[in-house]
């Protein structure tokens, strides 16, 4: 983690209103789990690669 990072203002706009921040990012492999699960591996190739220590 670098910090807090200043803009101007949020990057992205809608056409309801400017977007705003609620929450933090994500901790380094905070998701990694869902997101491999999203990608099509099963549990068991998700603890394989952690036994590995791929991720």
């Amino acid at each position: 983690m670098a910090g807090r990072v200043r803009l101007l203002r949020f990057p992205l706009e809608f056409s309801t209103g400017r977007a705003t921040v609620r929450r933090p990012p994500p901790l380094p492999g905070e998701h990694t789990d869902e997101i491999l699960a999203e990608l099509g591996l099963s549990e068991a190739d998700v603890a394989r690669l952690r036994a590995q220590g791929v991720v």
